[in-house]
């Protein structure tokens, strides 16, 4: 993260933040300005369809549940990360939109599941093509084994701050 307008490398963060480990100072640091700029750039490709990235975490979690495309508020909360009033506010954006539905839980009649509605499925299914070919397009430097290491890198990551929401304290 040397080459950006704030020039931060280990050498500044191990003077900055003394006891600290550099490297774990420049996964933090990287990390968020990398999901700023894909926040960014998903924001640019839903705006004209007037869809915020929350709702788009929703409609690509029912996605690729694959078919019936559904699952329980409860569940698309756990997975988009997002606080249950927070979920609601999305979901009802997302019916009003027609891109999701509540249908009747088959297992349990006192609750309902969301549904993709065919236009959700072919507004989402349009988006990942897309956000897919702005990747590969992105990634077309790294050999398939660089590929492979930082798919593998990423996901180890996602475990352990997905396993320790706290920072483990």
């Amino acid at each position: 993260m040397t080459d950006g307008p704030l020039a931060i490398d280990r050498d500044l963060i191990a003077h900055r933040l003394p006891g600290r480990a550099p490297d774990a100072g420049l996964v933090h640091l990287t990390m968020m300005r990398l999901g700023r700029l894909v926040e960014r750039d998903l924001q640019q490709l839903l705006r004209p369809d007037g869809i915020e990235r929350s709702e788009h975490s929703v409609m690509t979690t029912l996605w690729f549940a694959g078919p019936p495309h559904q699952l329980s508020p409860t569940r698309l909360s756990e997975i988009v990360v997002q606080t249950t009033s927070g979920m609601t506010k999305t979901l009802r954006r997302l019916e009003q939109h027609g891109l999701v539905e509540r249908v009747a839980n088959p297992a349990d009649a006192r609750s309902q599941l969301i549904a993709l509605t065919d236009k959700g499925h072919d507004v989402v299914e349009r988006h990942l093509h897309e956000l897919v070919a702005r990747w590969e397009d992105r990634l077309d430097t790294y050999t398939r084994r660089e590929r492979e290491q930082l798919i593998t890198t990423l996901g180890r990551l996602l475990e352990v701050v997905d396993a320790r929401p706290d920072g483990g304290h």
